[in-house]
């Protein structure tokens, strides 16, 4: 009866898995508490800029109007932000994969950290903040377009 090296070491492979579904409970997490926080940027900026649409809603500027400008403001900070965290993903792979992080060859049996970058892993989380910016975005832009902001204007902030 011959036993395989997967069979030896099943226990390391389970304790592996398992880390790898805690990482993604832990990374959606975090992209959770990122989305939050960029809800709460762009709702705090219509509640701090109520005198600067009212000031454009004086001027003549229709409601579909600024509702448009705040829902592309905050795409287009979404975006930013998006293709900012990509880069830094990339240089922090690029570091990675010049065995910029040394191991110690007396305790592990490789002298540097491998590093498998897939393409398709920073696409997913690229399109999904983007999407989650959009929706944010139009979010602020519809509840800033609810009341209307000209009663409001000598309301103290």
């Amino acid at each position: 009866e011959a036993t395989d090296w997967q069979e030896l070491n099943a226990d390391i492979f389970q304790a592996l898995a398992m880390e790898q579904g805690l990482f993604q409970i832990l990374m959606g997490l975090l992209v959770f508490v990122a989305a939050l926080n960029l809800i709460t940027l762009i709702l705090m900026q219509v509640f701090y800029q109520r005198r600067a649409i009212g000031i454009l809603q004086a001027l003549g500027a229709s409601a579909t109007h600024i509702r448009k400008l705040f829902a592309r403001y905050g795409f287009q900070l979404g975006v930013v932000g998006s293709f900012l965290g990509l880069i830094l993903a990339f240089v922090g792979n690029f570091f990675l994969e010049r065995g910029l992080i040394s191991l110690d060859p007396t305790i592990y049996f490789i002298d540097q950290l491998p590093v498998d970058f897939e393409p398709l892993s920073a696409t997913i989380p690229l399109l999904f903040a983007i999407l989650i910016s959009w929706l944010v975005a139009w979010m602020g832009a519809v509840r800033m377009s609810l009341g209307s902001i000209r009663k409001n204007l000598h309301e103290p902030v």
